[in-house]
């Protein structure tokens, strides 16, 4: 049988694993509407002078626009990615899960290590865009989900343990979610699994249905940071499968590693 977790040693492990993460929340307009390098899902997106807009790399078609994040001045969190702003396109009709690869990629991320409004277009194209969506940054905290555990504590993970199924072992879940709700100080402490769940930057995934696929950075091997998680939301009118959550991930020292990840309800 295994032993039941003392909150206080459950605190102890997770305490020096919390992060800072930025919580996005709707907006009525634009914080900057005066910027072109601004946050926003949908409309019609932000590039350089010279750049066109990006296409599939498997079925060579305009890739859709998602969002643009001005990480700049709307990144709360500390530490943050050494990048400016990032805009992301997807392609719905090959519709990628983000494990392929080569260059034959069917989505894209720029990420623009400086920003500056005098170089700054809006890009056009003939599909119909999203709906133009606007947001707010509020600082939070985050702690990983359970699933997480295993790679960002292996110690908490062993002591619950996480590959049981048994009732203990869902006893011991229990002791671990709400002392983790507590310190990330959750809105929602009825359901603390959930605590990670919103349109986010930085901090840890939640991730809504298998285990952690934090995508390790192709050239250094160093697990990537969360760039952008997109949960369902009035803000965001693209969709992924049924309910599905998008992460967009990005190595700290190497930006232009991108990585993604799709999971479903």
């Amino acid at each position: 049988m295994q032993p039941p977790l003392d909150r206080t040693d459950v605190v102890r492990w997770l305490t020096p694993l919390l992060r800072q993460r930025t919580l996005l929340l709707p907006a009525a307009r634009a914080q900057k509407p005066e910027r072109k390098f601004r946050t926003q899902f949908g409309g019609r997106p932000t590039a350089l002078r010279g750049e066109r807009w990006p296409r599939c790399g498997r079925c060579h078609g305009a890739l859709r626009f998602v969002c643009q994040v001005d990480y700049r001045h709307d990144a709360l969190h500390e530490p943050r990615l050494e990048v400016a702003f990032i805009t992301f396109f997807y392609c719905w009709e090959c519709h990628p899960w983000g494990k392929e690869q080569g260059p034959a990629r069917s989505w894209c991320v720029r990420a623009y290590p400086h920003a500056a409004e005098q170089e700054a277009i809006v890009l056009r194209s003939r599909a119909a865009p999203f709906t133009q969506h606007f947001v707010r940054a509020r600082l939070g905290l985050s702690l990983p989900d359970a699933v997480g555990f295993e790679r960002h504590c292996p110690e908490l993970w062993a002591a619950v343990p996480g590959t049981s199924g048994s009732r203990e072992a869902w006893a011991n879940w229990d002791v671990v979610e709400r002392a983790a709700g507590e310190l990330q100080r959750a809105e929602d402490l009825s359901h603390p699994h959930t605590r990670n769940r919103g349109l986010a930057l930085g901090g840890y995934p939640h991730w809504v249905n298998g285990p952690d696929e934090t995508p390790d950075c192709g050239t250094c091997g160093q697990g990537m940071e969360l760039l952008v998680q997109l949960s369902p939301s009035p803000m965001v009118d693209a969709e992924w499968g049924d309910v599905g959550t998008l992460y967009l991930f990005m190595c700290r020292v190497h930006i232009n590693e991108v990585g993604l990840r799709i999971q479903c309800t």
